[in-house]
């Protein structure tokens, strides 16, 4: 009998084990939340209906209760981008259409998820608010330029629109931030662009041509100061060359002088020689005949006459002695 009663209770304790060990299996995985490291987390429990204010949560794993629903947020940068089918239509200050494609990343503010949560639930109907005023922001930049200085002044819109953009965001109430923002491209409708390529076409051919046109003038003037340096230099080369002739001749003259001046000399000084040495000849001759007059004891006449007649006669090859 005793049996017979405990039979049932066992089956029927080991059911209630095997029901436990089963919600077990069940609730544990449904009860684990995760919380990659690219998001925040906010506790909103689906019993009470209530927010837990206590915490942001972060990376990691966590146990809740199974009705608890985490509401996550962008933790890094978000993207808004206007591309492809999405470009934005804008009007310039001239009336032009113009497609905007323009991109932009914003950052959450932590300590206002909050508010974010109370104000607008999700984050993908935040980016909704982001997207609305991101367009206001774009068009009201571009309404302020005309269509032709995004030609020239796109880095400028740009800038401009990134700024709108930052105050639009704070009196929004966006509770975010903007951390970059680009104007990647821009279009118009295809006359417009036609005929603006047209004229830029031929402003390029313009400056084309106004540029070759100053090529050739400065070539020309390099060509004519080359020439004008070459003549120089030929001119001072001349110059040089005549002045070399010169000092030769110069230093040929006065060779040639110091030459003859040195000839000259010689001759002056032999000849000075020659003479002292006949007059030195003579003085003896001189006092020889007056020795040999007085030893013979003749008169001048005598000595003329007789002696120096008589030496003529002597050292005459064929004397005439008489006519």
């Amino acid at each position: 009998e005793i049996e017979c009663n405990t039979k049932p209770l066992c089956w029927l304790g080991s059911s209630f084990c095997c029901i436990g060990m089963l919600l077990t299996v069940i609730l544990i995985p449904v009860s684990i939340k995760n919380v990659n490291h690219e998001e925040y987390a906010l506790r909103y429990e689906g019993l009470t209906k209530e927010l837990d204010t206590s915490l942001v949560y972060e990376e990691g794993k966590y146990l809740f209760e199974p009705e608890t629903k985490l509401f996550k947020y962008n933790k890094i940068v978000g993207t808004v981008a206007f591309r492809g089918d999405s470009l934005l239509e804008c009007l310039s200050r001239d009336g032009i259409i113009i497609y905007a494609n323009v991109v932009f990343q914003y950052q959450l503010r932590k300590s206002e998820l909050f508010d974010i949560f109370w104000e607008f639930g999700e984050e993908s109907s935040l980016k909704k608010l982001f997207t609305s005023v991101a367009k206001d922001s774009v068009r009201n930049v571009i309404a302020r330029y005309e269509a032709i200085q995004f030609y020239g002044e796109r880095s400028t819109i740009e800038s401009e629109i990134g700024i709108q953009l930052k105050e639009d965001f704070i009196t929004s109430g966006t509770h975010a931030d903007i951390t970059f923002l680009q104007l990647e491209n821009y279009d118009f409708p295809e006359e417009l662009s036609d005929a603006i390529f047209d004229k830029q076409r031929g402003e390029q051919d313009l400056d084309t041509a106004t540029n070759e046109r100053e090529g050739a003038l400065t070539g020309a003037e390099t060509e004519l100061l080359l020439s004008e340096v070459e003549a120089e230099q030929r001119n001072i080369q001349a110059i040089a060359e005549g002045e070399k002739v010169i000092l030769e001749a110069e230093a040929s003259v006065e060779v040639i002088s110091s030459r003859a001046i040195a000839e000259a000399a010689v001759i002056l000084i032999a000849g000075e020689a020659e003479a002292t040495s006949t007059q030195e000849l003579w003085e003896k001759r001189k006092i020889l005949f007056y020795t040999i007059k007085d030893t013979m004891e003749m008169t001048n006449d005598e000595f003329v006459n007789d002696y120096l007649y008589s030496m003529v006669l002597n050292n005459a090859n064929n004397p005439i002695t008489k006519i």
